[in-house]
């Protein structure tokens, strides 16, 4: 049978569920405040934004602005991503990173999240590009 709501352990999990997401919200909404200040021009700085707020995008319970993001994104060149061969992305840093933010916006728009496996694919441009972790 399982335990009542009332009973101190289901308490004790809903509190930490609830701190794990005010956690979580608060990496959203200081994400979403670094984008003022946020230095688009710079590939490794938007790629960790991303890394950044990822993990917290896939919580139940947080508020993602998505709209918001991706206005601010738009408004500095960045876009859903196209289809690139993988011949294009090989070699060029800017047309990868560009591609990685792209599918982070595709993401963001259809689910409201972002897919997990961006943070292997940063992973992947940093060490291709030799670009440090943040």
């Amino acid at each position: 049978m399982d335990e009542p709501m009332s009973s101190p352990e289901k308490q004790e999990e809903r509190r930490r569920w609830l701190e794990d997401i005010a956690a979580h919200q608060q990496i959203m909404d200081d994400g979403v405040l670094a984008l003022e200040t946020l230095d688009f021009t710079n590939l490794s700085d938007v790629i960790g934004w991303i890394e950044k707020i990822r993990g917290s995008t896939a919580h139940v319970g947080v508020k993602v602005p998505v709209q918001q993001i991706v206005v601010a994104f738009n408004a500095k060149g960045y876009f859903g991503a196209r289809a690139v061969s993988s011949t294009d992305l090989e070699n060029n840093e800017e047309l990868y990173a560009r591609h990685l933010v792209g599918n982070v916006l595709n993401y963001l728009t259809r689910d409201g999240s972002v897919h997990q496996v961006v943070d292997s694919f940063a992973e992947q441009w940093r060490k291709k590009f030799n670009r440090p972790a943040r």
